[in-house]
């Protein structure tokens, strides 16, 4: 399986000091935002894994909601179904393989911009490991004419294990 088709990339001006930056953005949501029980791993994944964090030069306008100006810090979070969901992360959308959860936006961290920076994060419960993907027949269409590989994955467990053999990724927290 290739990435060619699963990864997009939307020309930006990349900040410097990406590991830096990484950091103080690490230390900001974990004592903040995911300093919850329900949080039993987290994992970065995306631009800020790759170090391509940055402003979009033009706004991206497929996505669904709204324009995306910056790239988004995309988290991996293993939830402890032992606790509920937080209730302050609002209300999660399913998505193919995973609930997803806005937790809002990036402010008051030194060197990136206020409020542009999304902070998605994808949950994963075990207990949903064996369950198929969640799939329509727009994002069937739109993934056989990307030739995604995804397509091939019966489980949402074989998705994250593909994601992690195949993406960047760091583990930023585990219990």
């Amino acid at each position: 399986m290739t990435r060619k088709s699963y990864e997009r990339t939307q020309p930006r001006e990349v900040y410097l000091n990406q590991r830096f930056l990484e950091r103080k953005i690490r230390e900001n949501l974990l004592s903040n935002r995911l300093n919850r029980p329900f949080v039993d791993e987290v994992r970065l994944i995306g631009s800020l894994a790759s170090e391509q964090f940055g402003v979009f030069y033009e706004p991206e306008l497929k996505h669904l909601h709204h324009p995306k100006y910056a790239s988004d810090v995309d988290l991996l979070i293993t939830g402890d179904e032992a606790y509920p969901v937080p209730t302050e992360w609002g209300e999660g959308r399913p998505f193919i393989f995973f609930d997803v959860y806005n937790l809002g936006t990036l402010s008051d961290i030194k060197g990136v911009r206020n409020n542009v920076h999304e902070i998605e994060t994808w949950v994963y419960l075990p207990s949903q490991a064996d369950q198929p993907p969640r799939l329509t027949e727009n994002i069937l269409e739109k993934m056989r004419m990307e030739q995604d590989p995804r397509l091939d994955f019966k489980t949402r467990k074989e998705w994250l294990n593909w994601q992690l053999k195949n993406h960047r990724n760091r583990i930023w927290y585990q219990k």
